[in-house]
């Protein structure tokens, strides 16, 4: 017999229908919802005081995850929180080794988001930053996240987000972004939900494939609402294997009591009636119309050890039990002492002594089966199932990995998986070690300029002795050997200048020989130019004068005397100098640190 009552997401409303049934003497072995999660947070406080196991199929809340505060309480539907090993070994996989994240500041995210911290850090993920938003605040505290507006999106940025919302980025009603800006933010984003899908040869322990379950439903409801489409969304799924788990943990309460030679039924269980204590070989009647105490509730915690200690892989027809006459107040025989006897209590029983309850939990908390959603099992109040990651690709969801949690292994070549497609083309990295370094003179490159110099000065100093020892040979003397000399020394010190230049802060550590030869190659390199291209233009401007000045016949200009032509080329030199002096003069040479560039080495 089922009972049943709405609650219109209502907590008041839901205690009141339980207490309602409990006061009429209805009968309830288990307690099936609901879907609202701050409804289910109060009533099942209220019922695991009377030794009775909920099942919800729909609440979301990390709260109900405390097994101190709701030790009865199971759901068949994935919280947030479950999909926690999943991040991490997506984290993994990938290299993100730093992370950061951003979550809205209210119980129901603020928990997943501390256990996922929790799990983040045993992992040795480091967390550059954890941001909360609040209702109240949105606007300015969204105006700090800036993701389209700041470019937090990109090659460069990987999106890992709930899943279960749609495509959100579509409607841009309620934003003050566009179409297009939404969709260009929203490029390439995973989302992280639980896998309701088909995988290959899977069959619920119904026998039922997720494509029959749905055309069941869909005719069921079509004869229901005739002429009228059938729809369905929410947690159809969840609730479906909901109903598998109560039937699958009242079939094995029940064969465990015939095993062990009890000679009791769920038949048998009343609210009111305290069974007989096995233990006293004593039998007895009361009546109560209040909760037995927690330590004489021993029916309901015999089903708590039956459900954590249930094991299956499918289901018989059904469960060979009568529940018409179940109370909340029997309890069930103790067989361990062989004792029968009737205790009589107007309290509830303690929670070591809740032996039906207790039997159920542990047979619950070991249940593994093969639901409409898929496999099904419990990891305390939790459901533990496949984890499902979906990508955003063209602006559709396409599934891209999936996390199995037996194994606690991540398939990215999953059935029907879409290779995940990345916005450059591999992976982002998960951070950016930035290194600055100062810019210097490779010692191989210094060393080979060195000796070409070298070489140069060594060269130059052959021409200049050339010069030297042949100045009076008659065709020496038609190439103004003096400013040929000149050319020669000026090129000796800028081949000197180029040595210099070559010294720099790997080299010279002390900042005061640092100055003193950057001001000296400065010397140098301008005077050395001044000499060999002021002597080489020199010569060159005589060579022009004497054309020019060939059809007058004899030509008489003291400009062309070599002493004139070598102080022009003394006077370029001095200019220089001065220019070099007040140069140093005015802003002396100094060592400093300038940012030339930056170079990102990135690490994997």
């Amino acid at each position: 017999m089922i009972l049943r009552a709405g609650s219109a997401c209502d907590s008041g409303a839901a205690i009141n229908a339980f207490f309602h049934a409990i006061y009429r003497k209805q009968k309830m072995t288990m307690l099936l919802g609901t879907s609202s999660s701050e409804v289910t947070e109060r009533l099942a406080k209220v019922v695991s005081h009377w030794g009775i196991l909920q099942i919800s199929f729909g609440s979301l809340s990390s709260v109900l995850s405390d097994r101190v505060g709701f030790p009865l309480f199971y759901r068949t539907v994935a919280p947030d929180s479950s999909h926690n090993a999943a991040r991490v070994a997506l984290l993994r996989h990938f290299h993100w080794y730093t992370v950061a994240t951003l979550h809205e500041d209210g119980e129901l995210y603020a928990l997943a988001i501390n256990e996922l911290l929790t799990q983040l850090d045993i992992a040795q993920i480091s967390v550059s930053a954890s941001e909360s938003v609040t209702r109240n605040d949105f606007l300015d505290q969204i105006h700090e996240l800036k993701v389209y507006r700041q470019g937090m999106y990109g090659a460069d940025f990987q999106w890992i987000i709930q899943g279960g919302l749609g495509p959100w980025w579509l409607d841009a009603s309620d934003t003050d972004c566009s179409t297009e800006q939404l969709q260009a933010a929203a490029r390439s984003l995973i989302t992280v939900s639980a896998y309701t899908g088909r995988l290959p040869d899977h069959t619920s322990v119904s026998g039922l494939r997720m494509d029959d379950f749905r055309k069941e439903l869909t005719a069921e409801l079509e004869a229901q609402t005739p002429g009228s489409s059938a729809t369905y969304g929410g947690h159809v799924t969840e609730a479906y294997d909901a109903v598998w788990t109560v039937a699958l943990a009242l079939r094995a309460a029940d064969q465990l009591w015939k095993k062990s030679g009890v000679n009791a039924t769920l038949s048998d269980f009343r609210y009111e009636n305290l069974f007989p204590d096995i233990a006293g070989g004593r039998y007895g009647w009361n009546a109560t119309t209040v909760p037995p105490p927690k330590q004489m509730r021993r029916m309901a915690n015999f089903f708590d050890k039956i459900v954590s200690q249930l094991r299956f892989n499918g289901i018989s027809s059904g469960v060979n039990a009568t529940l018409s006459d179940f109370r909340y107040e029997n309890l069930f025989p103790d067989i361990a002492g062989g004792r029968y006897g009737w205790n009589a209590t107007t309290v509830p029983p303690p929670k070591q002594m809740r032996r039906m309850a207790n039997f159920f939990d542990k047979i619950v908390s070991q249940l593994r089966f093969n639901g409409i959603s898929g496999p099904l099992s419990f990891f305390g109040s939790d459901r533990v199932g496949i984890t499902e990651f979906q990508q955003n690709q063209g602006g559709v969801l396409r599934k891209v990995a999936l996390y199995i949690p037996d194994s606690g292994t991540l398939n990215i070549n999953c059935f029907r998986c879409y290779p995940i497609e990345w916005q450059d083309g591999e992976p982002p990295v998960d951070r950016r070690i930035v290194k600055l370094s100062v810019a210097t003179i490779q010692r191989s490159v210094f060393v080979s300029v060195s000796v070409l110099a070298v070489f140069g000065m060594v060269l130059a100093v052959v021409f200049l002795a050339f010069n030297l020892f042949y100045r009076k040979r008659k065709y020496i003397k038609l190439s103004s050997p003096q400013l040929n000399n000149m050319t020669v020394v000026g090129c000796l010190l800028v081949y000197l200048a180029i040595v210099l230049l070559g010294l720099d802060h790997e080299t010279l550590g002390s900042d005061t020989h640092f100055a003193v030869f950057c001001t000296v190659r400065a010397f140098l390199l301008s005077g050395g130019f001044s000499l060999a291209f002021g002597a080489i233009f020199i010569k060159t401007y005589r060579v022009h004068h004497i054309f020019i000045r060939a059809s007058s016949g004899i030509i008489k200009n003291k400009l062309l005397q070599d002493q004139q032509l070598i102080a022009l080329v003394c006077l370029l030199v001095v200019i220089d100098c001065a220019i070099v002096t007040l140069w140093v003069i005015f802003d002396p040479m100094e060592r400093t640190l300038r940012n030339l560039t930056m170079q990102s080495m990135v690490t994997k």
